[in-house]
């Protein structure tokens, strides 16, 4: 087992690895009602799958395999219950340990319940635009479009 590092864990707040549509700053801010720093991860063992009849991605484990993303900093608990709701029963939040500049730490990741039920692969290219098909949320800002 890889050591884990507790250098971004605060006793009250939680981290939180997203990987998609919560990469989106503006729809953070709408669900969560603040600016919460984030900042590069990487999520190993694991890969990123298209969900069927949606445009959005489902991280399911896969050995030699990574998904990039964006570790979130200080989470409080009714921050990190809206953000379930948000992701509904489809998603297990799951403790993990994500790559954050070449060290290891421990961090909450919404991972797909069901292995492969309605999932279907899903290229790096593709992802960029099923998960961000709206350039507005490209940008980076405290305020939502």
């Amino acid at each position: 087992m890889w050591p884990i590092t507790n250098d971004f864990i605060r006793p009250s707040c939680a981290n939180l690895f997203v990987y998609g549509t919560l990469c989106l700053e503006p729809l953070r801010w709408r669900l969560i009602g603040r600016k919460v720093k984030g900042i590069a991860a990487r999520l190993d063992g694991f890969q990123l799958r298209r969900v069927n009849g949606a445009d959005y991605p489902a991280a399911c484990r896969k050995v030699g395999d990574g998904v990039d993303g964006m570790l979130l900093i200080g989470l409080r608990p009714q921050e990190l219950d809206r953000l379930d709701r948000y992701e509904g029963a489809e998603y297990a939040r799951t403790l993990c340990q994500v790559r954050v500049a070449g060290r290891l730490c421990r961090a909450w990741v919404y991972l797909w319940r069901d292995r492969y039920g309605r999932l279907k692969p899903f290229s790096a290219s593709r992802r960029r635009r099923s998960c961000f098909p709206d350039p507005r949320y490209n940008q980076s800002s405290d305020r939502p479009p």
